[in-house]
């Protein structure tokens, strides 16, 4: 077996607003079996902080939503 292909799609800013997410990324191994994961990237501000509560957890609430529309993770 040999590793994995990695694709990914980027959103755009507009398309980031309504999934919650900066990128979709599938691994896709040599029997065609995929893993899907939706990405959100974060700041890491001062004292380790990270705002996952980011527009009153209406950007979290958008990601978990669009990972059950495409069957991953939402979690």
């Amino acid at each position: 077996m040999r590793n994995p292909e990695v694709t990914s799609v980027t959103f755009t800013k507009r398309q980031e607003r309504h999934v919650g997410a900066d990128w979709l990324w599938w691994w896709i191994d040599d029997s065609d079996e995929a893993f899907g994961m939706l990405v959100q990237a974060k700041r890491l501000h001062a004292g380790g902080h990270i705002d996952f509560a980011y527009r009153n957890g209406e950007q979290m609430d958008a990601l978990r939503a669009s990972a059950r529309l495409l069957s991953v993770p939402d979690s």
